[in-house]
């Protein structure tokens, strides 16, 4: 349920962000949408691939375990 409320709280701040800007400042959020669609498109056809880059953002933050 988490995920989906967080979807549509992303989808409500981009359309408020959108409507009624002046040009070129209305085209910065489909730039949003593209790259979240880039990172969606990541986790769904290379789940390895996600795995690894937030282990790796994981481990640089130092967030994460020390033996990991």
């Amino acid at each position: 349920m988490f995920p989906l409320a967080a979807i549509a709280f992303l989808i409500y701040t981009i359309y408020k962000n959108v409507q009624g800007v002046a040009f070129p400042y209305d085209r910065f959020p489909f730039w949003v949408a593209g790259w979240l669609v880039i990172g969606l498109a990541f986790i769904l056809f290379a789940p390895a691939v996600a795995r690894r880059i937030g282990e790796a953002l994981t481990r640089d933050a130092g967030l994460g375990d020390a033996e990991t």
